[in-house]
């Protein structure tokens, strides 16, 4: 009997930051899941953010609108792909 040995995943790096917002909830919301849809993942609306994943990637926006923040986190097993993504992430909301 072959066993196939067993790939060690990568944990994922994660980074995040945020910003200041005077939008509503609802049109951040609306913003959140139009930029990660756009930039190509396949999306979930919650219900203080979208999460999205495509491949080894995952996104979330996460909308605090009654304290004025946006906070972006974006997780990837290379920490350089992660970072970048965080900022197409930021750029693109």
């Amino acid at each position: 009997m072959a066993i196939a040995p067993i790939a060690d995943a990568a944990p994922a790096k994660i980074w995040t930051t945020w910003e200041q917002t005077n939008l509503s909830q609802k049109r951040c919301l609306s913003r959140a899941k139009n930029v990660i849809r756009d930039l190509g993942y396949d999306y979930q609306t919650l219900t203080s953010g979208v999460y999205g994943e495509y491949d080894d990637y995952s996104v979330t926006i996460r909308c605090i609108t009654d304290m004025n923040m946006v906070f972006f986190i974006a997780t990837h097993p290379n920490t350089d792909w992660a970072s970048e993504e965080l900022i197409n992430l930021v750029d693109a909301f």
